[in-house]
């Protein structure tokens, strides 16, 4: 082994006749690099960013964390578990959200509207719209009075 030095940095190489012939293939296919965020953690960056507002290619991204419905009323939990409705005006082609419920939650529901959890309502008539909600909970009770 042999050291070489450049512009102070001492680099560690070994000797070409102990170069390896093959390197060993990893038995993850493709395995994610320490910095590359989960598709649930871009999907929440970009609600946290975006907010209603739909991105260059007309997609709405929406996230509900524990921490979002925390101290809230149940009116309020129930409506901040719900993506904002589609109009047929907003131009938006795909909905993408993700629930994430790590701690049991009770809901008690005063209506007798539907109780909607992670639901896109489509309003007016949308030619094509693909949706895709992932729900991540521990336990979920939902009460109605």
């Amino acid at each position: 082994m042999f050291l070489v030095t450049c512009s102070r940095v001492l680099v560690a190489q070994p000797t070409p006749s102990r170069m390896p012939l093959s390197l060993p293939r990893s038995t993850i296919a493709n395995p994610p690099s320490a910095g590359t965020p989960t598709p649930l953690v871009m999907i929440q960056n970009r609600a946290r960013v975006l907010g209603d507002r739909a991105s260059a290619n007309g997609t709405r991204y929406f996230s509900a964390r524990d921490l979002d419905v925390a101290g809230k009323s149940s009116a309020e939990v129930l409506k901040r578990l719900s993506p904002p409705p589609v109009n047929s005006s907003d131009g938006i082609r795909k909905v993408e959200a993700v629930i994430e419920l790590r701690h049991p939650l009770t809901v008690v529901s005063q209506s007798r509207d539907p109780i909607l959890i992670g639901t896109t309502v489509v309003r007016g008539p949308v030619h094509s719209l693909e949706v895709i909600t992932s729900i991540i909970k521990s336990e979920i009770k939902i009460i109605q009075k």
